[in-house]
C-alpha cells in the first residue's frame, strides 16, 4: 500500500425526493474527505455515515452519491409525512464523524501549506462553502425547471475549517 493523499472536499447535492404522499427538494452543501491510495475513497464528514470507493475517482464519486441517495430513499420510504421526513433528514445532516473531521482539517492545512491541487476540480475557500441544508415541500406551483441543478464537488484550498 502506498502513501495516502488526502483532499478536503465540499459538495452540493440538489435532489428531488418522493416520499409517502409528498415530494421534497433536498439541497445539501456538505464536507467530504477524498483519500487516494491503492483505491480512491470519499468519506462523508458532514453529513457523516456514508462513503463510496473504487479504483478511480469516477467510481468513488458514483458510489459516494449512491450511498448518500440510499439514505434519503430509505428515509423517504419510512417517513409517514413530510414533517417526519424533514426531521429525519435534518438529523442525518447534523451527523459528523470526529475522526474524519480531524483528517479533513489536517488535509485542509496541508493543501494551504503546499498549495496542493487536484486535476479536474475547482478550488474554493472553505468559508464560502459552509455545511448547510435546505428542505422544501414541493407542490404543483413550486415544481419548476430552474430547480434542476447539477452536483458539485470541489477541493477546499483556504479559509477557516469550521
Amino acid at each position: 500500500m502506498g502513501t495516502s493523499k488526502k483532499y478536503p472536499m465540499v459538495f452540493t447535492f440538489p435532489e428531488v425526493i418522493v416520499g409517502n404522499g409528498f415530494s421534497a427538494r433536498v439541497e445539501i452543501q456538505g464536507r467530504a474527505l477524498l483519500v487516494e491510495d491503492d483505491d480512491v475513497w470519499i468519506y462523508g464528514v458532514q453529513p457523516a455515515s456514508f462513503a463510496g470507493g473504487g479504483e478511480n475517482y469516477e467510481t468513488a464519486r458514483r458510489e459516494f452519491k449512491m450511498s448518500y441517495l440510499s439514505v434519503l430513499f430509505d428515509v423517504a420510504a419510512s417517513a409517514p409525512t413530510f414533517e417526519a421526513f424533514d426531521a429525519e433528514v435534518r438529523a442525518f445532516f447534523a451527523t459528523t464523524n470526529d475522526e474524519m473531521t480531524t483528517e479533513w482539517e489536517a488535509a485542509l492545512a496541508d493543501v494551504r501549506k503546499n498549495s496542493t491541487s487536484l486535476a479536474g476540480f475547482s478550488k474554493v475557500p472553505a468559508e464560502n462553502m459552509p455545511p448547510k441544508i435546505k428542505i422544501a415541500k414541493l407542490d404543483q406551483q413550486s415544481m419548476r425547471p430552474d430547480l434542476n441543478k447539477f452536483d458539485t464537488i470541489e477541493v477546499v484550498v483556504s479559509g477557516a475549517a469550521a
